[in-house]
């Protein structure tokens, strides 16, 4: 190149094919069957089989006698698992009951993985004539099928109030339910071959709920490690982690180095030369490279 001209250096290929199934443990997104996984319906009162975990459509409307009848949303546009006491209590005479309604996911296992976190959207409402005692969602694990331990819970405020949070409140007033994205660090529960996630959700009403529970897009996971990139030059003086570095303009004749290493250590090398030729003017004023 002509000295005080830029350059662009780029690097591809030669990367070590990434393994979908090393990071991901599982994942559903409730857009056809899910035979495999189980529904435990221990709810009483008004009309129990009406507290079941369902699919429901995208934009379904969770309905309550024209209170609350307000849309449900996901990103992706596509179906999704919900609960609800509101269909279990009647909500124009009002009923008593307690919903306890449980979706358990199949076995799956994080063998190999040295991190994992379990992520799924999820919209909940807390709102009716409910008491403290079951008013929750909890999601939980389990290494054996058994023995549950709690991983994320969250309860009514109040109790035998009318209540629910500020965010789904905003949502009301733009006549949509919109889910939020929630992780939860599994750490404790790597290389793990017999793994179970369960949702469960607890309502116990005096007369009447409008409650529900949402969830879509569940995923158990690792992060996904990138190949390091490391640029070097023979004479020293330019580095680089980048893929393809910014362009500059080199000042001598340079020999540029790029490394790509995977996560298991595995590395790929290549090499150029860049020649940098001296310009003259001429009496034409033309730059001129020899």
């Amino acid at each position: 190149i002509c000295e005080g001209n830029s350059i662009n250096l780029f690097s591809a290929g030669n990367a070590v094919v990434q393994d979908t199934a090393k990071y991901i443990a599982f994942q559903e997104n409730f857009n056809g069957s899910i035979n495999a996984w189980r529904k435990i319906n221990e709810s009483i009162g008004g009309t129990p089989e009406n507290a079941a975990w369902n699919i429901k459509p995208d934009n379904y409307k969770h309905y309550y006698n024209g209170y609350a009848d307000k849309n449900i949303r996901f990103s992706d546009r596509t179906s999704f698992m919900y609960v609800s006491s509101n269909l279990q209590s009647n909500t124009t005479t009002g009923s008593k009951g307690i919903t306890r309604s449980t979706l358990e996911s199949p076995v799956f296992s994080t063998a190999g993985m040295t991190t994992a976190k379990l992520s799924l959207n999820t919209a909940y409402l807390y709102a009716g004539n409910i008491t403290e005692a079951y008013s929750a969602i909890r999601i939980e694990i389990s290494k054996n099928g058994t023995d549950w331990a709690k991983l994320y819970e969250r309860r009514n405020q109040y109790q035998n109030t009318w209540t629910t949070s500020t965010s789904l409140l905003n949502d009301w007033n733009s006549g949509l339910y919109k889910p939020i994205l929630l992780e939860i660090p599994l750490d404790d529960y790597v290389n793990e071959s017999q793994l179970q996630v369960r949702f469960v959700y607890e309502t116990e009403f005096r007369s009447s709920s409008l409650s529900f529970w949402a969830i879509d897009d569940v995923k158990i996971h690792t992060e996904f490690i990138p190949d390091r990139i490391t640029w070097s030059s023979e004479p020293v003086g330019f580095s680089s982690n980048l893929l393809n570095p910014d362009a500059f303009v080199p000042t001598e004749t340079t020999s540029y180095r790029v490394v790509r290493m995977n996560e298991f250590g595995c590395t790929s090398t290549e090499q150029i030369a860049v020649s940098v030729n001296e310009s003259s003017a001429s009496f034409t004023d033309l730059s001129v490279c020899s």
